[in-house]
């Protein structure tokens, strides 16, 4: 339940000049963080897309978005997981967020958009 804890000595009540008794405070429970799934905040056709990740951030990225389809690991450790996408942009700030360790395996449409995006970017527009 919600945390409570006394408030006291009390506070002067201006208007009558005289001190009304503590009170009792109570906070609400702090809600569970709510994650933004940043590849579907978005309101393009919804996508499915695969994403590789290795094994040093596979762990993650699942541990952050535990709704998020998985494969089972490879032998090196790597996972695919499967996003409905319907914000590219925010797809490919998730990915550069982890650098080399993730990868678009498709669909190619997808894939080559993000390679457009990463040129973009290194000409500085």
């Amino acid at each position: 339940g919600p945390r409570c804890r006394p408030q006291l000595p009390g506070r002067p009540d201006r208007r009558q000049g005289r001190r009304r008794p503590g009170r009792r405070v109570c906070r609400p429970e702090r809600p569970r963080e709510i994650r933004t799934e940043a590849w579907a905040i978005g309101s393009e056709d919804p996508v499915e897309v695969t994403l590789r990740l290795d094994r040093e951030v596979a762990g993650a990225f699942l541990h952050e978005y535990p709704d998020v389809p998985a494969g089972a690991a490879d032998a090196d450790g790597r996972r695919e997981v499967t996003l409905s996408v319907t914000h590219r942009i925010g797809l490919f700030n998730v990915v550069l967020q982890f650098m080399e360790r993730a990868e678009i395996v498709g669909p190619d449409d997808v894939r080559a958009a993000f390679v457009d995006h990463l040129q973009t970017m290194a000409a500085g527009e």
